[in-house]
C-alpha cells in the first residue's frame, strides 16, 4: 500500500516537471508528510515490539507473518524444507 501511494507522490512530482499546476507539489507535500506518518508509526511498532518482545501496537499482519506469530512452532517450522540455504540431509 505504502509504494502505491509512493508511486502516486512521485507522479505528481514528475507532472510537476512537465509543467502541471502549482496544486501538483502541495498534493505531492502533503502524501509526502502521510507516508512519514506512516513510516514513524511502523518504526515505532517494531522497535516497541522488538524491545517488549510482544505486540504493542498493531501492524496488520496477514498471511504467514501473522501465522508465525501466532501460531505455534509447528506452523513456524511446516515450510522450512522448501526455505532457501535448508539443505536435505548428506
Amino acid at each position: 500500500m505504502l509504494l502505491l501511494v509512493s508511486t502516486v507522490r512521485a507522479a505528481l512530482n514528475g507532472a510537476l516537471n512537465f509543467g502541471a499546476p502549482h496544486s501538483f507539489e502541495t498534493a505531492a507535500g502533503w502524501i509526502a508528510v502521510g507516508l512519514f506518518f506512516a513510516a514513524a508509526y511502523g518504526a515505532l511498532a517494531f522497535l516497541l515490539e522488538d524491545v517488549k518482545k510482544e505486540t504493542v501496537l498493531p501492524v496488520f499482519r496477514r498471511g504467514s507473518s501473522k501465522d508465525s506469530l501466532e501460531g505455534d512452532l509447528i506452523a513456524q517450522l511446516a515450510r522450512i524444507d522448501s526455505e532457501a540455504g535448508v539443505r536435505k540431509t548428506l
